[in-house]
């Protein structure tokens, strides 16, 4: 009698292989969790330690606000110290200033957070007062001067750590009856939905706390850890994005907002005014896609000259998943967690269903560096083994592992227990290098 094997199929293994991949998860592309998105984007990334830190060049020249302003000329405004918030203002002798009133005066000396400003002309007088702010405009230097004051400009340290997200699932020999079987080029294998209910738990865990966790130090690392399981293993949180552009110098668009073409001029004025590049994602659920794609379906050559939209000479439909506006492109991209009524979609949720997202996708040089990193990534430890077994797989990336156990497990029994668990393992963490060309919003 013919007899033939069937070798068990893990979707684990088989994360880069999509076509498989969605017919096993009966997941569609639009359903793909942030983590997934971030991997079809390459942005998921390899690291060979728990924590990261970086540095990134800040902007060249800041605003300075004064806190304090001396008038030295006996009322006539030509002759002036200002106290400005901060010490790291880069302001040095022979800057030209620039006023709210529309004076320009002349740095004379400099001390510390004080500044020594006169006109330009000795008699014009120059109207400042505490709270205006102030910018450099230019800088003059006398005939036959040394050279000017070094000026530095610090650049911003950013960190990530990881995250260690594990999830596991026990069958007994009843639960196990729950297989399916297939072929895929010319073998045939055996598969277990519960292993796909495995992946998308633990890719639930991944990008929730991608998004939304508030983040603590390097636990690992430390000998005095600020949170710990219940047996004293130190425990570390990623910081999450929503943390991230909040709390760390993002742009906050605030709440309530209409999706409309008003929105995207205030939101292309945010990002230009953080010298932000062109190419962008717009992250949300069904609350903003929705107003998106009717903001986008109004759009025609009366409202916006010349720069009609279109997807293979149509009219844009409601699929669209790129848009240009604006001078920047942007790629829509719609979260199904934000439908859940699990955690955000119900009543007496926390709102975040209404939360968006605006991601640049460009690259940025980093301190120290040869090479230009992404603005957003996944960062991963390689799993610690890449070969020998039979009770283990990985992805592709080795980013995943899961370790198959028990009397029943597919590759041959590890001990007498009529059960088959899976566990499964990724440490990773949130890598953000530029915060202040991020954008958060919720809608209306």
């Amino acid at each position: 009698m013919a007899q033939y094997s069937k070798a068990y199929f893990s979707s684990i293994a088989n994360l880069d292989t999509r076509s498989i991949l969605e017919r096993m998860l009966n997941v569609r592309p639009d359903d793909f969790t942030f983590a997934d998105t971030m991997r079809l984007f390459g942005r998921f990334m390899p690291e060979t330690q728990t924590t990261g830190h970086y540095f990134v060049d800040t902007p060249l020249f800041a605003v300075s606000t004064v806190t304090a302003a001396t008038d030295n000329s006996a009322g006539s405004g030509t002759d002036w110290d200002l106290t400005l918030d901060s010490a790291d203002h880069g302001i040095i002798q022979g800057h030209l200033l620039k006023f709210p009133s529309g004076d320009v005066g002349y740095v004379k000396t400099v001390s510390g957070d004080t500044i020594n400003v006169i006109s330009l002309d000795g008699s014009t007088g120059i109207t400042v007062a505490a709270n205006d702010k102030v910018v450099i405009l230019s800088q003059a230097s006398g005939e036959g001067s040394p050279g000017v004051s070094p000026r530095r400009t610090a650049p911003k340290r950013y960190e990530y750590v990881m995250q260690i997200f594990k999830a596991a699932r026990e069958i007994t020999d009843i639960q196990l009856g729950s297989t399916i079987e297939f072929e895929y080029n010319g073998t045939r294998y055996v598969h277990n939905m519960v292993e796909d209910e495995l992946y998308l738990e633990l890719m639930s865990y991944v990008s929730m706390g991608l998004l939304y966790n508030p983040g603590t130090q390097n636990n690992f690392t430390t000998s005095t850890p600020t949170l710990t399981d219940a047996d004293g293993r130190p425990v570390t949180v990623t910081r999450g994005l929503h943390d991230w552009v909040l709390n760390g110098g993002g742009i906050n668009l605030g709440s309530g907002l209409t999706i409309d073409l008003a929105f995207f001029a205030n939101l292309t004025k945010a990002l230009n005014r953080a010298g932000a590049q062109g190419e962008y994602m717009f992250l949300g659920g069904d609350d903003t896609m929705i107003p998106l794609d009717d903001t986008l379906k109004a759009l025609n050559g009366t409202v916006l000259t010349n720069a009609r939209l279109s997807v293979d000479g149509r009219e844009l439909d409601f699929t669209l998943d790129r848009f240009r506006i604006y001078n920047r492109s942007y790629t829509k991209k719609r979260l199904a967690l934000y439908s859940l009524p699990t955690h955000f979609d119900f009543t007496g949720a926390s709102n975040h269903s209404k939360d968006f997202f605006v991601i640049p996708m460009d690259s940025v040089p980093t301190s120290g560096s040869a090479t230009r990193l992404p603005r957003i990534s996944v960062v991963y430890l390689k799993v610690p083994f890449e070969q020998g077994g039979t009770h283990r797989s990985w992805s592709a990336d080795y980013a995943i592992s899961l370790i198959r156990t028990g009397a029943l497990a597919p590759d041959g029994p590890t001990n007498h227990e009529q059960v088959f668990r899976m566990d499964v393992t990724t440490r990773c963490g949130l890598r953000v290098l530029g915060v202040e060309h991020f954008a958060v919003g919720s809608v209306a």
